[in-house]
């Protein structure tokens, strides 16, 4: 661990996979337990469809900060799966809109009590973590400052300012 204490921000990305790769394989474990055929890639997808009922592709894939083509993606093997039904916007026909189907609610139902006991183990697990936590503050004002100006922007203009461009 003395590794990822000593290089700091040049390992942070690697970090970062890495505890959510093992965060969303606990995750897996828990409805694998259950026996409930639920992937966590598609709690955002479900969680927007339970508020919301109906959204077009290009309001999940904002929502969820992600390409179109990931989504559409996504949506498609949803829709194979008979969890998802999709129709063509009445007023715009380049518009796909995205409602869970009745198997699709049915599965909700199910997780929803999933989903509860997951935020409460996190709670207990980890009781200084909560929506107010500076580490969830601070995880924002990465995303925020992303956002705003590219990483690779900020090394190149970096390396310019410091006149040590290679080659």
């Amino acid at each position: 661990m003395e590794v990822y204490r000593d290089l700091g921000f040049l390992i942070f990305g690697s970090r970062l996979r890495r505890i959510s790769e093992s965060y969303l394989s606990e995750i897996s474990k828990v409805y694998q337990s259950l026996g409930i055929e639920f992937e966590p890639s598609w709690f955002l997808i479900f969680y927007l469809l339970s508020e919301k009922k109906t959204l077009s592709i290009r309001q999940i894939s904002n929502y969820m900060e992600v390409s179109h083509a990931a989504i559409s993606q996504l949506i498609s093997n949803l829709r194979l799966k008979g969890l998802v039904e999709t129709e063509k916007d009445q007023i715009d026909g380049r518009k796909q809109l995205v409602r869970l189907s009745e198997e699709g609610e049915s599965l909700l139902s199910t997780v929803l009590p999933v989903w509860k006991a997951i935020e409460l183990g996190i709670e207990k697990k980890f009781p200084t973590l909560s929506h107010g936590n500076p580490l969830l503050k601070q995880l924002r004002e990465f995303e925020l400052a992303f956002s705003k100006k590219s990483l690779s922007q900020c090394v190149l203009e970096e390396l310019k300012t410091e006149e040590k461009l290679p080659l």
